[in-house]
This record gives structure tokens, C-alpha cells and sequence, in this order.
């Protein structure tokens, strides 16, 4: 199958001309593209439980080991491929092929994960063997160890194998482009289905560990959750925030043996808060650009005001700092007039005391002539603060009502911002 460089249409491989827009057929660029999608859509990394059970796997000791091998080496040619894939693309821009490509992808990815499903929990052979177990682990008939380590001489491969899938689909969806499906409705809603498929399957491989209450390896969880980033970064945070629910807190738990004061939890969930906080940046720049292309006089308007708001925050960040200072500079009157307040009470109690004296009274006036000129230089000198302190105390006032006047201005300008982000 060939396509049509002009508008992609299908084209057979004797054709020289399109049937819908006449272009010439070129053959070259396009051919050697063709080609490589149908190498790419010729592998085959879906393992079938129906054919491959435990016993197929069982019967030949090298049989589990060869199919974990030959999957390794297909997913780095497919990896491989799909990168060659996408470069030519670049240089031959065609979008019916890159739509091509980018579906079947992301639908294969998918696939492989509803598979991993399957292996990881639902076989019928291992699902009864592992019911029992959790029965038998839950009524304390063996130890939780027992129970998970004759499940693993049990289940090892499949679980290999079923983990390989997730491992495997990640690798081949995360070659793809993350910003052209976060622009194409029809992949992001593929992607979203390939999110969904690959939480159930990690939900799955979570419950064989937490079914024997047993701790999971912290390699399994930072590859999965690696994982699960790197296949949504092409999907807006609001449309896959409910598929998780608590699972990954769960598994971190679990990786963790339970302390979420251990170095690993905190710098997991350090590392899954910061992600999480530029997923929704992304997602707000993306909006207001297509927003703004919608709206481009609101925009330009929406600017002005950014700038107005910017000024006006600078203001008023600047008199509260005035005010501050203010305050600083008011401080030390407030602190001398306290301290010639508590002096002038002191004063007066010793006058009271000396006018009281029966005897030696020429030395009490001596004193009190002494104290009362002291009194003296202290009312002056709280005359003089409790100027500067009404002067200060005014300056405040006014800053403080220039500051308020500022902040009702922000509010304003902050409404007129929303309603220009806003319109319906």
C-alpha cells in the first residue's frame, strides 16, 4: 500500500496517479516508508495464554527462557524501527501515514498491556493456585514467605513474562511523539484507552505482592511508575486523573515496607509531585494558547493587563515595605517612651516619699528640686516622641490606605483578567 504525498489518500502499488486529487505517484521516500509500517505491523510481541500455559512452558527448560529472549530482541527491533519510521516522516511529511503509524502503536501498546493483564492475574491454571495461597496466607495456615515463594517456584515465568509486556509496550508507545498526540484528538483518546489498559495491568502485578503481604521490589515500582509517566505525557492530566485512584500510593507502600519515612518514599513521592505540578503547567500553557488563538483581541488586551497587574503588585509590595520601615523607624520612640513613662512614675513616687519626710526636709527639697528638673527634661523629651510617633503613626495610616487602594485596583484588574480568560 502506497500513499498519495499530497493528500494521503491510499494508493495500490501500480498506481501513477491519485483517483482523488490527480498528483503524480512519487515512489520515492514514500515506498521505503511503506515498507518499513509493513515490517512493523508483521511483529508479533502479544504472547496468547491459551497457547503458551504453564505446562508448554514446563515441558522444555529452555522454552520459557528462549520466548523471554526472542521478546527482548523484537522489542528493540520494533523500537528501532519505529524510530526510523518517525525520522522519515519528518523529511516526507504524509499525515495519513503518521496516523498510521501513531494508531496502530498505541493500539499494539495496548494490547500488549490488556495481555500482561491476562498473565499477571487472570489465568485460569494460576488463578486457582493463587486464590488458595491468599486463603491459606489470610487463615494462618503458612507463612506469608511460604505462601509467596512456592507461588513464585509456580509462576515465576509467567510473571517474567507478563511484566515484560507492560515493560515492553511502554518502550514501543513511548517512541512516539508525546506533543503530536497531545494535539491530535484521535491519538490522545487512543492513548487515554492505552493509559487505562496499562494502570489495570500494574494493578494487576500489585496484587500478586500484596495478596501475600509481601514486600515489592523497588526496581518493579520506579519502572513501573516510570513507565506510566512516560506513556501519559501525551495526555492532558484531567482526562486520566481518575484511573489510578490510590494505586501508586498503595505500591509505594508496599516498595517501601510500609515507611513513608524511609529515603525511598520521600524521594518517590518528591519526584511524582514535581512531575505532576509541570503535567499541569503544560496542560494550562497548552489551554491558554488555544484559548488565545480563538481570542486573539482579548489577548492582547489580556497582556495589557498582565502588565498593569505586574506594576500594581510592585506598588504595593513596595509601601507595605515602606511600612515596615516606618514601623522601624517609630519603634525606638514607642520604646523611649515607655521606658521615661516607667522613669516619671518612679520620679514622682520619690518626690511623694521625700515630701513626707518629718526630718532632714532641706535635704528631701534638695532632692525634689533635683528630681523636678529631671521630671522636666523627661516631659520634654516625651513631648518630642509622642511627636515623631504621631508624625510615624500618620505616615502608616496613609501607607496603609495606599496599600489597600492597591490590592482593591489588583482584585479589579484580577477580575477583568478572568472574565477576558473567560468568555463563553
Amino acid at each position: 500500500m502506497k500513499y498519495c504525498s499530497k493528500c494521503g489518500n491510499s494508493l495500490y502499488d501500480d498506481m501513477l496517479f491519485c483517483q482523488k486529487c490527480g498528483t503524480k505517484v512519487v515512489k520515492e521516500g514514500y515506498d521505503e516508508i511503506a515498507s518499513d509500517v509493513r515490517k512493523l505491523k508483521n511483529y508479533n510481541l502479544v504472547l496468547d495464554p491459551e497457547k503458551i500455559t504453564s505446562k508448554y512452558l514446563n515441558s522444555d527448560g529452555t522454552r520459557a527462557s528462549d520466548i523471554t529472549e526472542k521478546q527482548r530482541e523484537m522489542s528493540e527491533e520494533v523500537v528501532v524501527l519505529i524510530k526510523k519510521i518517525l525520522s522519515e516522516l519528518e523529511n516526507n511529511k504524509n499525515d495519513a501515514m503518521e496516523r498510521d503509524v501513531y494508531t496502530y502503536v498505541l493500539k499494539y501498546s495496548k494490547k500488549m498491556c490488556d495481555m500482561a493483564a491476562v498473565y499477571l492475574l487472570n489465568t485460569a491454571e494460576f488463578k486457582e493456585f493463587f486464590d488458595l495461597g491468599v486463603k491459606l496466607v489470610n487463615a494462618g495456615g503458612i507463612p506469608a514467605r511460604r505462601g509467596w515463594e512456592e507461588n513464585i517456584q509456580y509462576d515465576f515465568i509467567y510473571k517474567v513474562l507478563g511484566f515484560n509486556q507492560i515493560r515492553y509496550a511502554t518502550k514501543i508507545a513511548g517512541t512516539l511523539q508525546p506533543d503530536v498526540i497531545y494535539n491530535n484528538l484521535e491519538y490522545q483518546k487512543i492513548n487515554i484507552d492505552l493509559v487505562e489498559s496499562y494502570v489495570r495491568a500494574t494493578k494487576a502485578f500489585w496484587e500478586r505482592f500484596e495478596g501475600f503481604h509481601v514486600p515489592m521490589d523497588k526496581k518493579f515500582y520506579e519502572e513501573l511508575s516510570d513507565g506510566y509517566y512516560n506513556i501519559s505525557e501525551g495526555v492532558p492530566q484531567k482526562e486520566i486523573e481518575g484511573f489510578s485512584g490510590n494505586l501508586w500510593s498503595k505500591m509505594l507502600d508496599l516498595a517501601s515496607e510500609g515507611d513513608r519515612n524511609s529515603q525511598f518514599y520521600r524521594e518517590m513521592e518528591e519526584r511524582e509531585e514535581s512531575i505532576s505540578k509541570e503535567r499541569q503547567k503544560k496542560d494550562i500553557l497548552i489551554a491558554d494558547k488555544k484559548y488565545w488563538d480563538k481570542y486573539p483581541l482579548e489577548h492582547k488586551e489580556f497582556i495589557k493587563k498582565e502588565t498593569e497587574l505586574k506594576n500594581t503588585e510592585e506598588n504595593s509590595a513596595n509601601t507595605y515595605k515602606k511600612i515596615l520601615e516606618t514601623e522601624k523607624i517609630k519603634a525606638p520612640y514607642e520604646e523611649s517612651k515607655r521606658q521615661l513613662s516607667s522613669k516619671k512614675r518612679e520620679i514622682k513616687s520619690d518626690m511623694e516619699k521625700l515630701h513626707k519626710k518629718v526630718f532632714g526636709k532641706k535635704k528631701a527639697e534638695e532632692e525634689i528640686a533635683s528630681l523636678e528638673e529631671e521630671m522636666k527634661e523627661i516631659e520634654i523629651t516625651l513631648v518630642e516622641n509622642e511627636k515623631r510617633i504621631q508624625e510615624h503613626t500618620e505616615t502608616i495610616s496613609a501607607r496603609w490606605k495606599e496599600r489597600g487602594e492597591l490590592e482593591s485596583q489588583k482584585e479589579e484588574i484580577e477580575k477583568e483578567m478572568h472574565e477576558l480568560r473567560n468568555k463563553q
